[in-house]
């Protein structure tokens, strides 16, 4: 839980830096921001890496790094059935 730690302490940490040293905040602040903020530090980098340490220490390399494809599959996935998201071919 050490690397997972330290991304949570991040997350909290760089917001107050970058306010401090006169960013400006382009996001409102109400609670679906916060709230996909909150999912994002959660679930998508704490549990990812948590699972990509896992597979590195009990799998095959080679096969770990399989791994790096699901994630983009699965917003992908949940945008267009969830969020309304329309998928577009580029040309």
């Amino acid at each position: 839980m050490g690397f997972a730690s330290e991304m949570l302490y991040g997350s909290a940490v760089l917001p107050v830096i970058s306010l401090a040293l006169g960013e400006k905040n382009s996001l409102p602040l109400d609670a679906r921001v916060l709230l996909a903020r909150g999912y994002f530090v959660a679930f998508a980098s704490v549990v990812a890496l948590r699972e990509s340490l896992f597979l590195l220490a009990n799998v095959s390399p080679a096969l770990a790094r399989r791994y790096a494809f699901v994630p983009p599959a699965i917003a992908l996935s949940l945008g267009v059935c969830l969020g309304g998201d329309v998928v577009q071919k580029n040309e």
